[in-house]
């Protein structure tokens, strides 16, 4: 794993009260667990877009929230979900005046291994 990734959200967590992964499926899930094993309260849960079924409301010790049910101040979101989705979640984001999104662009969720080519947003 990138040392730029590591900062990245090391800083986040430093800077924001809470920091959610944006998704719950397999991508989500591994940087959870990647998370985890570098320090276990990284990461404060998991969230979802509204309207989307909520088919468990902790995934692996976390608690998942629809969107609407985080506040808006001091959240930071890490997109963990496949790339083809960023531009919509952005967005969804964006609408409802959350600004504090990292997402990591070209990251290999499939290995949670490499994440050289980063972006920050917000």
């Amino acid at each position: 794993m990138s040392l730029n990734f590591l900062k990245i959200i090391r800083e986040a967590k430093m800077k924001y009260d809470k920091i959610f992964l944006y998704g719950t499926g397999k991508y989500a899930q591994g940087m959870e667990k990647y998370l985890e094993s570098i320090d276990d309260c990284l990461i404060n849960g998991f969230v979802i877009s509204d309207g989307e079924h909520l088919d468990k409301r902790f995934i692996q010790g976390k608690v998942v929230l629809h969107l609407s049910e985080v506040p808006y101040q001091g959240c930071c979101f890490i997109l963990s979900l496949h790339k083809k989705y960023h531009d919509e979640i952005i967005e969804n984001l964006k609408s409802k005046s959350y600004s504090h999104i990292i997402c990591f662009e070209d990251m290999d969720f499939d290995n949670i291994i490499n994440a050289d080519n980063i972006i920050k947003m917000g």
